[in-house]
């Protein structure tokens, strides 16, 4: 784990002994990696990037597609998102933008203009379908999907914290059993029946990784995500489960979900379990952004049954800035 990351997210150690809210009274310049000059750099060019859209001149620029895809990304991020962990759920979105492309095999800045402005829009819809008035935007993530026939195509997705809970992070207690997934309810002695495994797993982990502080507000970019990690790509013979991640499978059709207990929950929040993959995961000078816990069918022989949790894992360079967001 990076020292920035080490010093930013809520960690467990094997005791399973719980960690509180951070607060930070000056920007992580030395732990990001990133130096103030760079910091600034970024901030200069993001802020270039708005006047040219604000003020297209008669002279016409163009952008490369990597360039195209870091201005709308960045910039999203930079106007919008609020990197703090508050929240009480995470609500995932994606849109997608085809771009065409002049005979440079560039993007003019006309067309990087109307896509940055069509994502936002998307963007907020995303934003207006989220009921209530707690909530923040956490991050954006640009992507190239395809680059042919003259065109490049996008991918938006962004994550949106709502809604609150009440109290600080904590272990899952004795009486925290929970049915794995599909928001079925607890289980042996938890009777509570707005929740699940995957949830609970999921806002302990996250929550929080970084309280707001009024002197700077923390963003992404160069965010990407890496899809679909799955339990059998983290054996751990110590896990309940001998994996890293919830995983159960069996022989015969399941007709009871599987019930995790608090022992099974907690080792998955220890430093062997989710946070041993976002570390080996994680790209060189880069932090964790957000993560998404999935619920999902082990897919196999026509004589296994199973169910599993997967990940979407966020990563992106850290940047700061003294600006307070703007309102979607």
């Amino acid at each position: 784990m990076n020292t920035f990351s080490k010093i930013t997210l809520i960690l467990l150690v094997l005791s399973l002994t719980c960690g509180c809210k951070k607060n930070f009274d000056s920007p992580p310049v030395s732990q990001t990696g990133q130096s103030p000059i760079h910091i600034c750099k970024v901030e200069k060019r993001i802020h270039s990037f708005i006047d040219k859209m604000n003020n297209p001149t008669k002279t016409s620029s163009q952008y490369g597609v990597d360039s195209t895809v870091w201005y709308i990304e960045a910039t999203l991020n930079y106007t919008y998102s609020i990197w703090d962990s508050s929240f009480g759920v995470q609500i995932f979105d994606s849109s997608f933008i085809s771009i065409p492309l002049n005979r440079n095999n560039q993007v003019d800045d006309s067309d990087v203009t109307d896509a940055y402005n069509e994502l936002e829009d998307s963007l907020g819809v995303h934003w207006d379908n989220i009921s209530g008035t707690t909530k923040h935007l956490i991050a954006t993530d640009v992507s190239l999907v395809s680059n042919s026939n003259g065109r490049i195509v996008l991918r938006l997705v962004s994550a949106i914290g709502s809604g609150s809970r009440e109290g600080n992070y904590a272990c899952f207690r004795s009486d925290d059993h929970w049915i794995w997934g599909w928001e079925l309810r607890g289980c042996g002695p938890n009777t509570d029946t707005t929740s699940d495994a995957e949830e609970e797993l999921e806002y302990k982990y996250l929550n929080p990784i970084l309280a707001t502080v009024p002197a700077y507000r923390v963003y992404f970019t160069n965010v990407e995500i890496h899809e679909y990690v799955v339990p059998g790509e983290y054996i751990d013979q110590n896990s309940p489960s001998g994996y890293r991640l919830f995983e159960y499978t069996q022989s015969t059709e399941i007709t009871i979900e599987p019930c995790l207990d608090d022992d099974e929950l907690n080792y998955y929040l220890t430093s062997n379990g989710i946070d041993y993959i976002v570390d080996d995961l994680e790209p060189t000078g880069y932090g964790l952004t957000t993560l998404d816990i999935i619920e999902d069918i082990v897919p196999g022989a026509p004589d296994i049954y199973g169910r599993r949790h997967s990940l979407d894992i966020w990563y992106g360079e850290i940047d700061y800035t003294t600006t307070t967001p703007s309102p979607l």
